[in-house]
Order: structure tokens, then sequence, then C-alpha cells
């Protein structure tokens, strides 16, 4: 059976046991324990670590300590972790999955999060009223992992475009762009479906991304005169795919930005 393990460590730079602990104020737990594990059924577990002013002095300190507060689980190639953080503002290092191979697992996302994103801070406040309050959380549980996940699925899908884009720039750019449209239209088509939008939404992303290839397509069959015939050609096709790419980002920013003020 697939487990879903969320790790979430608490606001890194509040005063241990203060107003603004995390782990002691929303989670109601004792600020003299470093981690908790909260397990209403078998397949949704919750690893709580206790982030405060001074534990985590730099990125290398945080998966030591996770490894640490999992140390009761037994990880298995078929569990799927999700790890969320809070770092104090404006923090120059991040967290991601290279950081976490050790722990084992699958390992879906690593996010960053704040009281900033006021819908996404709610949904966690909500999980951990309901860990507060003994209650089973796995409504809750199920509304952080699914905006996680697909906010994470969503941006590697487009960043898959940009070093196309960045090619395109480039002086000695390359004279043919490769790309597996295949897996393009699935992997859309997946985050889509997880996205659960309308029929219209659907068509709008698909011909965007279609517009993609028809532009690269464009770009790879041109064959000028001359060299400045090939830079006007070139500058009205990278237009167009810059158009394209763009249209399809917003469209589904737009669609994770309902998700996100769907929640509670």
């Amino acid at each position: 059976m697939t487990r879903q393990i969320l790790i979430i460590v608490t606001r890194m730079y509040a005063a241990k046991g203060r107003q603004h602990d995390e782990f002691v104020r929303m989670w109601k737990q004792r600020p003299s324990l470093p981690h908790r594990i909260f397990n209403t059924n078998s397949s949704k577990i919750i690893v709580l670590v206790h982030g405060y002013r001074g534990r985590f002095q730099s990125p290398d300190d945080v998966p030591g300590e996770v490894q640490k507060a999992i140390g009761s689980l037994t990880i298995t190639d078929s569990d799927e972790i999700g790890i969320l953080y809070h770092p104090q503002p404006g923090a120059f290092w991040t967290l991601n999955r290279n950081r976490f191979t050790g722990l084992g697992g699958n390992i879906q996302f690593v996010e960053k999060y704040s009281a900033r994103s006021r819908a996404v801070y709610g949904a966690i406040e909500g999980l951990a009223r309901r860990v507060a309050g003994n209650s089973d959380f796995t409504g809750a549980f199920d509304e952080v992992w699914r905006f996680f996940t697909i906010s994470h699925r969503l941006c590697e899908f487009l960043f898959r475009f940009l070093p196309l884009h960045l090619e395109l720039q480039l002086e000695n750019r390359s004279q043919h762009l490769a790309i597996d449209s295949d897996t393009c239209r699935g992997d859309l088509s997946a985050i889509l479906e997880s996205l659960q939008v309308s029929p219209t939404d659907q068509q709008r992303a698909m011909d965007a991304l279609n517009n993609i290839f028809n532009s690269i397509k464009e770009l790879n069959s041109l064959s000028p005169r001359n060299a400045e015939e090939f830079e006007e050609k070139f500058k009205e096709q990278f237009k167009k795919f810059d158009n394209a790419y763009r249209a399809l980002r917003d469209h589904l920013f737009s669609l994770l930005e309902r998700v996100e003020a769907s929640l509670p």
C-alpha cells in the first residue's frame, strides 16, 4: 500500500515556545519536543519537525533533523513523501529534493510555505486544527497535499521549455530544436485532470501547447536566402513561440490560483 508522508518543518525563525512558534501555537505541541508523528490511518502520516530560532543555521542542518524525526518509520520505495518548510523571509538558501535523497521513498515535492500565501497557510492551519483536536485529518491532509503536488508538477512542466527559450536567444543557436510533444501532451493532460478544470479550459491549454509546437516546427523549417532575411524571419517566429509559451504559462497559473482559492 502506498503511504503519503507529509513532513512539515515549522517556522524556523520563531523564538522557541513564544507567540510565533507554530509547533506550539498552531499545532499545540510541547515546546520541549523536537518532533511529532501523527497517523490517523495507515496511509496518511504527518511528521512535524519543530522549527525555531537557532536550530537550523544552514540548509545542511535540515535533512539530518528530518531523518531523526522519521526514525521510527520504515520508509519503503512505494512511499510518497512531501516536504514543507517555513524559512525566514528573504532567506538566501532553499531546499530541494537532492538534499533529501537519503530518506528513501518517492519525494513528490519540497516547497516553502509562509503566512503571505493566506489560502495555503489557511489550509495548513486547518490541518493543524484537526491534529490538535485529535480529529480525523484525512480531508485536510488531502487538500494540502493536492495543492503542493499540482503546483510542483505544473512548475516542472513549464521549466522544460526554458532551455529552448534560452537556446533561441543565443548568438550561436542550434539550427534544430527538439522536444517530445507526445510526452508533453500526456503530462499536461494529467495536470489538467488533477486541477479538475472545465473542458473549455482544457482545450485552451492544449491549443496553447500546440501553438508552441507549431512555432518550434516553423523555427526548424526556416531556410532564408541570406542572413538579413533569416534574422527577420527568426524574430517573427520567436515572437510566436514566446507568445504561445506565455499564454500557456499564464493560463495554467490562473487555473492553479482557482485551486488555491478553493482551499479552506
